[in-house]
């Protein structure tokens, strides 16, 4: 049987991954937002002629790239952690390096990817 501090490290490691799913989520909402900007008849003057809508659509590409690795990473380490949690029996908690290893493995990605395109 599992005690307290057992089942509060599972709800903060699934709090955690949660908010990062919805932090991946939202970067695909501005993603298609960026994209769909320069072709609103609302803001006429965002993109007055055809190379700023390809600025905008280059930036919305990059943000769709990142949130779609960002979101690969963050439910592959949610996945491989499953097997960690059930297996170690002492935890105090999560730690900051687990918080933010995820955001910056992404951030590398990105930053290696971007060289394969210049």
């Amino acid at each position: 049987m599992k005690d307290e501090s057992e089942i509060q490290v599972e709800r903060s490691s699934k709090k955690v991954y949660t908010s990062l799913n919805y932090l991946g989520l939202f970067l695909l909402l501005t993603s298609s937002m960026v994209i769909f900007t320069p072709a609103l008849e609302l803001f006429p003057s965002v993109a007055p002629n055809g190379w700023e809508a390809l600025v905008w659509i280059a930036w919305g590409i990059a943000i769709f790239t990142f949130a779609i690795i960002f979101l690969i990473i963050t439910n592959l380490f949610k996945f491989l952690s499953k097997g960690q949690e059930e297996k170690s029996e002492s935890k105090s908690g999560i730690s900051w390096f687990q918080s933010i290893k995820i955001p910056v493995l992404a951030l590398i990605l990105m930053y290696l990817l971007s060289f394969l395109f210049i």
